[in-house]
């Protein structure tokens, strides 16, 4: 999310309700893969349970990043990309699968058909 500070969090959506500053914009997915790193208690380190995975996460420094795996790989050990290299203590899981980016320039190994989800643009001055 992204609140009336221009701050950005994420959050479990038990908590969005009491924030103490609203958002004025907001997604939702899931599950969390990190809160207050600590990785979601369910992934399994050798889950053979592996996809093509997006997600989002939120650094210390309120800077946000967004991931998308180069081939399949389980929950836990895309919670730890966000943990260990991002370092995101908050993730959140996108998508799987389907999931695709668009970065003007780079070579995409796979063309996609997809409605953008989030875009970046440059501020007029």
């Amino acid at each position: 999310l992204i609140n009336a500070n221009h701050s950005t969090r994420i959050v479990d959506s038990s908590s969005y309700t009491v924030l103490v500053t609203p958002a004025v914009w907001a997604t939702q997915s899931g599950p969390l893969m990190l809160q207050r790193g600590e990785i979601h208690p369910a992934f399994i380190s050798d889950s053979k349970n592996k996809k093509l995975r997006s997600g989002v996460g939120v650094r210390q420094d309120g800077v946000v990043v967004f991931a998308i795996s180069k081939g399949p790989v389980n929950f836990y050990d895309f919670a730890l990309l966000f943990l260990n290299e991002l370092k995101c203590p908050n993730a959140l899981y996108r998508d799987g699968d389907i999931s695709a980016f668009y970065v003007p320039g780079m070579n995409d190994p796979m063309p996609h058909s997809f409605g953008p989800m989030f875009g970046l643009v440059k501020k007029p001055n």
